[in-house]
C-alpha cells in the first residue's frame, strides 16, 4: 500500500485563486512518485471539483476565519476558531489514513493554527506521528499578531524535533523575517505552480494586433488594481507609438474602493480595455496568459516587500515580459534575472510610462524573457518542490545566489 502524501488545505472549495492551482499540481508530483495523494479540503468544497486526489471535506472554517488582525487575534474570540481547526484536522487525518510513514504538507497557514499544530504533534508518541511540513507564504506580522501564535511558536519549538515538523516559505526574504518569530530552522522551497516549459510555442504576433498587456488574478488594492485603472487613462496622453490594449481580470473585488472605482471606471471604459469578471477554468486562465505581450503585476510593497506571487511565477515560467513594482519580492527576483520593467511602487504615472516603454521596446524585453523562462524554471518547478519537501532539501535558486553575493 502506498504512503499517504496528505495536503492540508481548509481553502480550497473551488477553482479561484491560486489554491487550487497549487494543489492540483502538487498531487501530480506525488502521485507520480507513487503516492496516494490525499487532500483536506473546506466542508463547502465545490461537486465535482477534479482535483486528481482522494479529497476529503473536512474543515468547517476557512484560514481567513482566524483573522489577522492583532485587536482580533488577541481575543477570546479566537479560541472557538483554533479548537474548531484542531478538531477538523484530527477527524480529517483519521479519515484519510495517515500514519507515521505518511507526510503531511500545508500550504497555507496563519499564526492562529500554529498553536492547533503544536497539540497535533504532541498527540502522538515521540516520532510515532506523520511528518508535518507547514508553509508560511504571509508576511510576519501575519503571524505575530496574537497570544494564540505566540504560544503555538513556543509549543512548536518544544516539541517539533520529536515530532517531524518542519516550517518552510517559498521566499528567502520571508525566511530572513521569520527569524524574528521562531527559533526553528526555516527552509525555503520551490514554487511547483507555474512551470510551463511543456507549453506550446505561441504563433508569430502580427505587426497589426495591438500590443496586449494582462493583469492576472483577482482585483485587490494591494495588487495594485487601482494603480492600473489609472494608467490605463494615463496612457494616452504619453502618446504610444504602438496600439495598445488591456485585458484586466476583475472578478472578487477585494475592497469597498476596488468596487467603487470598478463602477466609475465601466461607466466611461476606454474601447481598447476587456475586463473579466468571472473565475477562469485553468485552461481558460492559461490562454489568457499566452495571449499576453506583457503582463501586469504592480503590487503594493507594504504587502509584497517578501510575499511571493503565482501570476508572477507563471509568467516569468512562460517567457513572459512583466511590469512589476520597485521594493517587491518580484523586483529583486526580476532583476537578477534580467527580465521585466520596475515601476515605481503605488505610482500609476510611473506605472503608464513603464507600459509604454514595454511597447517601444518589446522586441528585447520578450528576448529576455524566453532566455529567463529556462532559468527561473530549473529550480521553480513541481519535481525540484517535492525534492525539498521530502528531502529538506532547502537551497536558493542559482540566479539568486549570484545576484545576492554580489
Amino acid at each position: 500500500m502506498s504512503a499517504v502524501f496528505c495536503i492540508v488545505d481548509p481553502e480550497l472549495k473551488d477553482r479561484r485563486g491560486h489554491y487550487f492551482d497549487y494543489d492540483r499540481t502538487v498531487v501530480g508530483e506525488a502521485a507520480r512518485r507513487g503516492f496516494a495523494p490525499v487532500i483536506l479540503s473546506h466542508r463547502k468544497i465545490e461537486a465535482g471539483l477534479k482535483t486528481g486526489a482522494r479529497t476529503i471535506p473536512t474543515f468547517a472554517l476557512g484560514i481567513w476565519a482566524m483573522n489577522p488582525h492583532r485587536q482580533w487575534g488577541n481575543s477570546l474570540k479566537a479560541l472557538p476558531i483554533a479548537a474548531s481547526f484542531f478538531l477538523d484536522l484530527r477527524r480529517g487525518t483519521r479519515a484519510a489514513g495517515v500514519d507515521r510513514d505518511s507526510t503531511l504538507f500545508v500550504p497555507t497557514s496563519l499564526g492562529g493554527h500554529i498553536l492547533g499544530w503544536a497539540l497535533f504533534a504532541l498527540t502522538y508518541p515521540p516520532n510515532a506521528g506523520p511528518r508535518i511540513v507547514l508553509m508560511l507564504r504571509f508576511q510576519d506580522e501575519f503571524y505575530d499578531n496574537s497570544l494564540l501564535a505566540r504560544l503555538g511558536f513556543r509549543l512548536l519549538e518544544r516539541t517539533a524535533a520529536r515530532n517531524r515538523v518542519e516550517l518552510v516559505t517559498d521566499s528567502h526574504r520571508l525566511a530572513e523575517d521569520y527569524k524574528a518569530l521562531t527559533s526553528l530552522r526555516i527552509g525555503v522551497v520551490p514554487i511547483p505552480h507555474g512551470d510551463r516549459r511543456s507549453a506550446g510555442s505561441k504563433p508569430a504576433r502580427s505587426a497589426e494586433r495591438p500590443l496586449r498587456f494582462v493583469a492576472l488574478g483577482d482585483a485587490r488594492e494591494e495588487k495594485g488594481f487601482l494603480e492600473i485603472l489609472d494608467a490605463v487613462r494615463i496612457v494616452p496622453t504619453l502618446r504610444p507609438e504602438r496600439e495598445i490594449e488591456f485585458v484586466l481580470h476583475a472578478y472578487t473585488p477585494g475592497s469597498k474602493n476596488v468596487r467603487v472605482a470598478l463602477e466609475r471606471f465601466r461607466e466611461r471604459a476606454p474601447k481598447n480595455v476587456t475586463l473579466v469578471d468571472v473565475a477562469l477554468a485553468v485552461s481558460d486562465y492559461a490562454a489568457l496568459l499566452d495571449s499576453a505581450d506583457v503582463v501586469l503585476l504592480p503590487y503594493h510593497a507594504e504587502f509584497y516587500r517578501s510575499r511571493t506571487s503565482g501570476p508572477f511565477a507563471e509568467a516569468v515560467a512562460a517567457g513572459k515580459p512583466v511590469i512589476i513594482s520597485d521594493g517587491t519580492w518580484m523586483a529583486e527576483c526580476a532583476r537578477a534575472l534580467g527580465v521585466g520593467i520596475v515601476c515605481a511602487d503605488a505610482t500609476p504615472t510611473s506605472l503608464a510610462q513603464a507600459v509604454v516603454a514595454a511597447s517601444r521596446e518589446i522586441a528585447r524585453l520578450e528576448q529576455k524573457a524566453r532566455e529567463a523562462a529556462g532559468r527561473w524554471s530549473a529550480y521553480h518547478n513541481p519535481g525540484r518542490f517535492m525534492d525539498a519537501i521530502l528531502r529538506s532539501r532547502f537551497e536558493l535558486p542559482e540566479f539568486l545566489r549570484g545576484a545576492r553575493h554580489a
